[in-house]
């Protein structure tokens, strides 16, 4: 299991993640899910943070470029449970 996303805060790295198809069950599902909405609180409370998945950086504004992050990127899922 790579990391193929990793977030970064004021250049520290705060999470990392595998390809979405590792979380398909419950439990892993869980816990990715817990992950995110951790991600989508910083958000919520007014940080930004970049999201560098495969080489390509995100940067990550609002919950709208979360969500499409989310969806488009890292192969959505989850952005309808956030």
């Amino acid at each position: 299991m790579d990391v193929v996303h990793k977030v970064y805060q004021e250049s520290e790295l705060i999470k990392s993640f595998s390809d979405s198809c590792w979380y398909d069950t419950a439990t892993p599902y869980s816990w990715c899910l817990g992950q995110l909405q951790t991600l989508k609180d910083i958000l919520l409370a007014g940080h930004a943070f970049t999201i560098v998945s495969d080489g390509m950086e995100y940067h990550t504004n609002t919950l709208k470029d979360f969500k499409w992050w989310i969806k488009n990127i890292f192969g959505g899922g989850f952005e309808e449970d956030l």
